[in-house]
């Protein structure tokens, strides 16, 4: 079974980021790292079932609950409250834990999925350190809509 655990980090702006980390069995070497951004109303949590599929094929997942997101946000009354500047916090605090994983996993690989809202932080991700990166992968991004006519 892989094995799951959980730490903070506190950032800048001293929020106390949630982070949850999946690794492969005991014995299976990591070939390469993953680090998730979660959507607008969702939670890190919700990429369980995903990260131990890639697990299974030998990645170490990291995925942090962002600003005003479910353990980071830590109550309800704190729920979406994403501080001063808040997108740019978040994309931050991304960085802040793609560091710590590099730490952890010395030349190893490292690939950031994001998904919906997550897309978005990776797309920021690119644009700041999309030289510190193996590969991005986005699902359910943002794209002007199009009208029947279009397609």
């Amino acid at each position: 079974m892989e094995i799951q655990n959980t730490f903070t980090f506190e950032d800048a702006n001293g929020f106390e980021i949630f982070v949850y980390k999946w690794s492969p069995d005991p014995g299976v070497t990591p070939k390469a790292v993953v680090q998730i951004a979660h959507g607008a109303a969702e939670h890190a949590l919700r990429y369980e079932r995903f990260s131990r599929f890639l697990n299974k094929a030998g990645y170490t997942v990291y995925a942090n609950d962002h600003r005003g997101h479910w353990k980071t946000a830590g109550t309800t009354e704190k729920a979406g409250i994403c501080g001063e500047n808040g997108w740019n916090g978040m994309l931050k605090d991304v960085k802040l834990l793609s560091h710590i994983i590099k730490e952890e996993n010395p030349g190893l690989p490292f690939f950031f999925f994001g998904h919906s809202m997550g897309s978005m932080i990776a797309q920021g991700y690119m644009q700041n350190w999309g030289d510190q990166v193996n590969g991005v992968i986005t699902t359910d991004t943002a794209s002007p809509t199009l009208t029947q006519d279009q397609v």
